[in-house]
């Protein structure tokens, strides 16, 4: 979120599976709102998701997108932007619902926005916690400590470790 370092709005190398990910492992707190995106799906301000997710037939009709909450939520800019776009009962749910929820947000002039990363104690990104937490909760099959103390050369223990993890280079894998 700061916009001194030299990679900010440069675009991320990730799939969309890599945004799920960091959508799950992060929360949004608004302060003043002036950071984070309202409809973004790497905003999840609000109650712990991006309206995009909340309202998606709403985030359909929207033709700004990279609004910050603060401009969205000022004088209900984002109302504004849906007014006459709105024609089908889907659309009026997912309005209803995202209006309700925002009744709410208080924006805190002065206080930043924070974001909060889920999978360490203090709460601070780390790419040794972001590698572990793509790995939760799958199951190994073989078990590595085997591997390597099997009675053989390292260049074999090696390769059945790479076997294993399916990183050989085969025509399926390259």
């Amino acid at each position: 979120m700061e916009e001194s370092k030299p990679w900010a709005g440069t675009e991320l190398p990730c799939n969309e599976t890599d945004r799920l990910l960091f959508n799950l492992s992060t929360k949004v707190t608004v302060g003043d709102g002036a950071k984070a995106r309202f409809w973004h799906r790497h905003s999840s301000w609000l109650e712990g998701a991006a309206p995009k997710y909340l309202a998606p037939h709403l985030f359909e009709l929207v033709r700004r997108k990279n609004k910050s909450v603060q401009q969205e939520l000022r004088n209900n800019s984002w109302i504004r932007s849906l007014s006459g776009r709105i024609t089908t009962t889907a659309q009026v749910e997912e309005f209803v619902s995202l209006w309700i929820r925002l009744q709410n947000i208080q924006l805190t002039p002065g206080v930043r926005d924070s974001i909060i990363w889920r999978w360490t104690a203090d709460a601070s990104y780390s790419t040794r916690s972001a590698y572990r937490i793509q790995f939760k909760g799958s199951y190994s099959g073989i078990r590595n400590d085997l591997i390597w103390k099997a009675h053989t050369e390292n260049k074999g223990k090696v390769f059945v470790w790479v076997l294993v993890q399916e990183k050989i280079l085969t025509a399926d894998n390259l």
